[in-house]
């Protein structure tokens, strides 16, 4: 008799941290179905909805299976107890450890699906896929092929420089831009982006093709959206009303990350860059440094 209750409580405390995970998910994630957004498992994109439904299910199980489990077992037990029958009581004992351990095996599944689809997972997309995997379980680590393709395009604009070449921009993005009118012997250019992003560049005709000017536009929704970097520390900027004299490298150490170039452009022969850094509240700040990394000074504007 003593084992069994040893067992069952053993049994029970496993599932006693699960709901309350469970419902933490569920303010989260559960009741935000999303048809459109698509989420990264390797070389290949999940619909996000079937990882909402998929954690949705799982957090159900983990509430009901362990109430569903207690309740057939206090009425078989309960039964057995009116009935006066000792070999009833045992039996209906025996059957309540059986559906606890089948209870817990529920939980070991998506435990071994994990462990199964990390060795198996080619080495390169291990990390995506385990991703992957605990977002359909967990609604964790659920990285989006808009973040992706986010990351892509700042990636690709840091790799342009003042003076490459319209056809190099064509390559870079692997989109063609088109040409945007005439003024004053400038040419406008314009390559359009996933996510409504658009790069603009200027080119001097008569300093050949190469771009003077380039920016990175996009929605403030977006950039407050994906820059948002848990790393990024105001705090000391907040009792400074002019930065003078700080390179790049300081900011970096003041504030703790790098920046997000979004803007080039050569100025009396110096080539300057317009940095964001955005902290996990969507505060920004902005820095306007030159190619030897000194900043202008006033050069910040911090959102309190």
């Amino acid at each position: 008799m003593k084992k069994y209750f040893i067992i069952i409580f053993a049994v029970i405390m496993c599932f006693l941290a699960s709901p309350v995970e469970a419902l933490e998910i569920s303010r989260n994630n559960f009741l935000i179905l999303d048809s459109y957004q698509k989420i990264v498992c390797g070389d290949t994109y999940a619909p996000m909805i079937a990882a909402q439904i998929t954690r949705t299910v799982y957090m159900i199980l983990q509430i009901a299976t362990p109430l569903i489990i207690i309740l057939l077992g206090m009425i078989d037990l309960g039964k057995a107890v009116m009935a006066h029958k000792e070999d009833d009581i045992k039996k209906s004992q025996q059957t309540f450890v059986k559906r606890l351990l089948v209870g817990a095996s529920v939980f070991l599944v998506f435990v071994l699906a994990k462990f199964v689809i990390g060795l198996v997972a080619p080495a390169n997309d291990n990390t995506d896929m385990w991703n992957c995997v605990d977002c359909f379980v967990s609604g964790d680590n659920c990285t989006t092929k808009e973040e992706v393709d986010f990351a892509s395009i700042i990636n690709k604009f840091k790799n342009i420089n003042i003076g490459d070449s319209v056809s190099q921009i064509d390559s870079v993005l692997g989109v063609k831009g088109t040409m945007e009118g005439y003024v004053s012997g400038i040419l406008p250019y314009t390559w359009d982006l996933p996510l409504g992003i658009t790069i603009q560049a200027l080119v001097k005709v008569h300093d050949g093709d190469g771009i003077q000017e380039i920016k990175l536009i996009a929605d403030d929704n977006i950039l407050m959206e994906y820059l948002k970097d848990e790393s990024v520390n105001f705090d000391k900027l907040k009792n400074m009303d002019l930065i003078a004299g700080k390179n790049y490298d300081e900011l970096i150490d003041i504030i703790g990350a790098e920046g997000t170039v979004f803007h080039k452009e050569i100025n009396n022969n110096m080539i300057y860059r317009k940095y964001i850094w955005v902290d996990k509240d969507g505060h920004t700040v902005q820095a306007i440094c030159n190619e030897d990394n000194f900043c202008k000074d006033n050069f910040y504007n911090l959102n309190n």
